[in-house]
């Protein structure tokens, strides 16, 4: 076989060869990340979508679920507007929230709710005309005045921090506090 032939034998040889050695010099050739970062969609923000259920899940464990009777693009491409917003926070101490209308960064995990919103746990009825939940802190915080009602007791200021999943609660500013004993135990302590 003389040089001339070899010559374009080796171009076909290594093509009919690629299955073997391709992945191999793939990832020689790729420079290696630390990182496990995900590379960002372009997001279209002329979008809009009616009576949408969201779900938030981390490690297969569903977290927050968001409904809205209108789903909107954010011209920002950073996350999405909602109309009549109805949030519930999943696992230990589940929440419900509702308001007339919310912003969600997905990136970021925090959910922004506006107009008449009420936040509900077990014990607790909190209303505020606007309020932050910041999921991965699990923790719902307003600058906005705040009014909280539960068995016996209603505070109102003008601000307000409150860690889900401890309960430990702050109020700020210009705070009223009204404690009304069940029944039985203010006949009790009149007895005593």
């Amino acid at each position: 076989m003389n040089d001339r032939h070899l010559f374009w034998q080796l171009p076909i040889a290594l093509l009919v060869t690629s299955p073997l050695w391709y992945g191999a010099a793939a990832r020689f050739l790729t420079l290696e990340q630390k990182t496990s970062s995900t590379i960002p969609v372009h997001q279209d923000s002329n979008f809009s979508m009616e009576d949408v259920v969201f779900i938030q899940a981390k490690q297969g464990v569903n977290e927050l679920l968001l409904r809205a009777k209108r789903l909107r693009g954010a011209g920002d491409n950073n996350g999405f507007d909602l109309d009549e917003a109805d949030a519930k926070r999943l696992g230990t101490r589940p929440t419900h929230i509702t308001g007339g209308s919310a912003h969600y960064d997905p990136e970021h995990e925090i959910l922004t709710v506006l107009d008449d919103v009420v936040i509900k746990t077990n014990d607790l009825e909190v209303r505020t005309p606007a309020m932050r939940y910041l999921s991965k802190f699990e923790t719902v915080k307003s600058a906005a005045d705040v009014e909280m009602k539960g068995q016996g007791f209603f505070i109102s200021g003008t601000s307000f921090m409150y860690n889900l999943a401890s309960g430990n609660l702050r109020i700020g500013k210009r705070v009223n506090f009204l404690y009304t004993p069940p029944s039985g135990q203010a006949a009790q302590a009149s007895s005593e």
